[in-house]
């Protein structure tokens, strides 16, 4: 039997959906088949980013989507199901009478399974060169969401950031899909702040070309190497740089509305169980 699986929408969103993919499947022992349409907001194939192989050939009937719309949510299937299974979601879900979907239970048996997907060796090495020449894990990870992101411009804002990095003396690693965000913020924490640059090629801030596509990988894995993260409400990226690298992640903001997604925290927190701050 089938565990058919299309995560839409941007790269960390379809990071998570797979997860809990390959969670799910482990347990109901199936096969992995993904559907990974490329569209205007994720112009790379899977295999321009990871190792890993899943059988990606189409399947009569199945509809599949590449962005976020038309999508299923918060599910939780059926472990004895004996049907074929096909989501097409952004988000995550879980299993009858398992862990509650968004939880720090449900993170806690998705995470492992997150991380074990390998990125071509491509980025791999990008990533051990540019976090052994800048010392990134010595740094405090930023990532402030902008630009088509409503929520998250409107609930984490910069006065939200600065109180979070005004509280250390570390140095910065940034990240954010805005050219001025990075600039604005970078001349306030003037000689603490880098930012990414890849050491090869020119790769555009954007998601609609596949070198765009793969720079996002790499800020997302040099994030998740830093000692914490100050990350943005109602925005996956983060959170899924703190999942695959360890790094504690702390979002700022104004409030937590858990009906839509938004999540501040009180404390840095991480997805095994524990409390670490490295």
């Amino acid at each position: 039997m089938e565990f058919r699986i299309n995560p839409t929408a941007g790269l960390a969103n379809r990071l998570r959906a797979l997860g809990c993919a390959i969670w799910i499947a482990d347990l109901m022992d199936r096969d992995i088949v993904l559907s990974w349409l490329k569209y205007s907001g994720m112009a790379a194939d899977f295999s321009d980013l990871f190792k890993d192989h899943f059988d990606c050939s189409p399947r009569d009937g199945w509809k599949t989507y590449g962005s976020g719309n038309r999508v299923q949510r918060d599910l939780y299937l059926d472990l004895e199901s004996e049907k074929e299974i096909e989501i097409s979601t952004c988000g995550v879900f879980s299993y009858k009478e398992g862990p509650t979907v968004w939880s720090d239970e449900m993170w806690a048996e998705v995470h492992p399974y997150i991380r074990s997907l390998a990125p071509v060796d491509e980025i791999q090495d990008v990533v051990s060169e540019f976090s052994n020449k800048h010392n990134v894990s010595d740094m405090v990870g930023v990532h402030i969401r902008r630009t088509d992101n409503k929520k998250s411009k409107k609930y984490s804002k910069l006065s939200h950031f600065y109180k979070e990095m005004d509280k250390t003396d570390e140095p910065f690693f940034l990240c954010s899909d805005c050219e001025e965000t990075k600039k604005q913020v970078s001349e306030k924490y003037k000689g603490r702040c880098i930012t990414f640059k890849h050491p090869y090629k020119d790769c555009p801030n954007t998601r609609t070309t596949i070198r765009g596509v793969k720079r996002g990988l790499c800020e997302l894995l040099l994030l998740g190497q830093t000692i914490k993260i100050i990350g943005s409400t109602f925005s996956s990226f983060g959170t899924m740089a703190s999942v695959i690298g360890g790094a504690p992640i702390k979002r700022v903001g104004d409030k937590s509305v858990s009906s839509q997604k938004i999540f501040v925290d009180e404390k840095y927190k991480t997805w095994d169980g524990s409390e670490k701050v490295r």
